[in-house]
């Protein structure tokens, strides 16, 4: 149980800097770490920072993004996800 936590963490974490590649902004939860921590607790990222985001990566970010673990994909699913939306014709 453990390492399945520990990859939900990772993917989460993934999923942050993949929005921040993607947008360009790094800043969108705050500038200090006060108040980053108090925006996590508060604010359900999926859909703060993807609400406006037109991707075909929008489905896997904000799944990857989501405040529940369980509902984030598999780490080995990931790469399978992002290929498909990447394909021509997505």
């Amino acid at each position: 149980f453990e390492n399945r936590k520990d990859q939900q963490s990772d993917v989460f974490s993934l999923g942050l800097i993949f929005l921040e590649v993607i947008t360009g902004k790094r800043d969108w939860l705050g500038q200090s770490v006060r108040e980053i921590a108090a925006n996590l607790k508060r604010v359900d990222l999926a859909d703060f920072l993807c609400r406006d985001l037109e991707s075909p990566f929008s489905p896997t970010l904000r799944r990857m993004l989501s405040r529940r673990p369980e509902e984030r994909p598999a780490a080995a699913d990931i790469e399978t996800e992002l290929s498909a939306a990447a394909a021509p014709g997505q």
